[in-house]
């Protein structure tokens, strides 16, 4: 009930104007209806509107992760009919899991035996990805209904990271502590407790040239809402990943950093629906 609430009032912004005529009266003067040469457009991707539609956590597929990709929209009208356009999109997440696991120091001390005890492990995820569109674009329609279509450029950055911290240390006398296994953090293998501290994912960059299309609806005079797809082609690179460790050796308790995979790249080509829904004002 709640998200269609929040759809229908959405929507609703578009009620009142759609049976207005194409040009507006505001006393003597005409405002009209679509964009001019000379006019500016902003708007802010509907994404979050989308998702509640198909339920799922993102749109596209830019560096292989499935995750929304939120953005900020601006055009410049060089004529009626063609513009030059840039569009910023951004994803910023931060999640943290916490695990219960038995708590050892209160088992090592049988004065206070609670075989009940517990302590906490927690893995915090993070990941930044970001990416520039520089485009040209032409348009034709009627009235209210204008489509659109061109090519652009795309530079994209992104990186991640976990963090783990435990609630059972490891020590000279306890090497090998209770601990939880997130996602292979653990090396159980070994006697001397080897686990992880934090995994860096390796900076990833990528270019990428496409083609869009698109339309859009005015439903008031320069306020419009509209959509678009694309195709494009992207290339990406990312660089050596690196893991910190921890573990217990000789009765001393280390910490290591150690670099993993070396960097890798791919290119391919896909549909990329990176705008869906958007909402633009024009002025």
């Amino acid at each position: 009930m709640k998200k269609l609430i929040i759809v229908s009032a959405f929507f609703c912004l578009g009620l009142a104007p759609v049976a207005a005529q194409d040009d507006a009266e505001q006393g003597d003067e005409k405002v009209a209806l679509l964009p001019q040469a000379g006019d500016f457009a902003l708007g802010v991707d509907a994404n979050p509107f989308a998702n509640l539609f198909n339920g799922t956590q993102g749109l596209d597929l830019y560096f292989g992760d499935k995750r929304s990709l939120y953005g900020i929209y601006g055009k410049y009208f060089l004529t009626d009919k063609q513009a030059v356009r840039a569009k910023v999109l951004l994803n910023v997440t931060s999640d943290i899991d916490k695990e219960v696991v038995v708590d050892d120091s209160n088992l090592a001390q049988p004065q206070n035996l609670n075989p009940d005890a517990t302590t906490i492990d927690s893995r915090k995820t993070s990941s930044t990805e970001v990416w520039i569109h520089l485009g040209y674009e032409w348009r034709r329609g009627y009235r209210r209904v204008q489509g659109f279509y061109g090519g652009e450029v795309m530079l994209g950055y992104g990186n991640g990271s976990r963090k783990y911290t435990y609630g059972n240390p490891i020590t000279a006398v306890n090497t090998n502590p209770t601990s939880y296994n997130f996602d292979s953090n653990l090396y159980p293998q070994t006697a001397n407790g080897y686990r992880v501290l934090e995994r860096k994912d390796g900076a990833t960059f990528g270019v990428g040239l496409g083609a869009f299309v698109g339309a859009e609806y005015f439903l008031a005079p320069k306020l419009s809402i509209g959509g678009e797809v694309g195709l494009g082609f992207k290339y990406y690179t990312q660089g050596q990943s690196e893991v910190t460790e921890e573990y217990a050796l000789n009765n001393s308790v280390f910490e290591s950093a150690r670099r993993t995979s070396g960097g890798y790249s791919s290119a391919g080509f896909g549909v990329t629906p990176y705008g869906n829904v958007f909402l633009l004002f024009h002025f």
